[in-house]
């Protein structure tokens, strides 16, 4: 942050507010934990690299569905984004059919209940970065 003012990560933001309320976060390193993250919050992660990730999906999948999308995900960030393996911020949305109406738009296609949208929050990528991205994405949820 030397020399200028910094947009802050967003995403970490909601965590520094929570910190505040949690039984963990009194304590004697406390105030230590709140410095760290809002440092992330202004600087990023280790590398520059922090991905959030925000999946809607229709409700009604198993909880071993979700975790294989989840790491599904999670692997072909690492290997096509490059982010530190433990930089893995992915949050769930689970909807009533009715919540997602999510339509062709002349792609020729009929969409199930198995649809998923995905958000990605991130620094910038190459164009050719998340194209690898999706298009590994899909082969791999495709495998699974």
């Amino acid at each position: 942050m030397a020399g200028g003012a910094e947009t802050p990560n967003i995403a970490a933001l909601p965590a520094i507010a929570r910190l505040g309320a949690c039984e963990s976060a009194r304590g004697p390193d406390a105030d230590r934990r709140v410095k760290l993250l809002i440092q992330f919050a202004v600087e990023g992660s280790h590398s520059g690299a922090y991905s959030h990730l925000r999946f809607d999906l229709v409700e009604g999948r198993s909880e071993s569905e979700i975790r294989k999308i989840l790491d599904a995900t999670h692997e072909v960030l690492l290997e096509t984004l490059k982010v530190p393996k433990y930089d893995r911020y992915q949050v769930v949305h689970e909807h009533k059919r009715s919540r997602m109406i999510v339509e062709d738009t002349g792609l020729g296609f009929v969409r199930s209940d198995d649809v998923l949208l995905l958000q990605v929050t991130s620094r910038p990528r190459s164009r050719e970065m998340k194209e690898n991205f999706y298009r590994l994405l899909v082969e791999r949820l495709a495998t699974r």
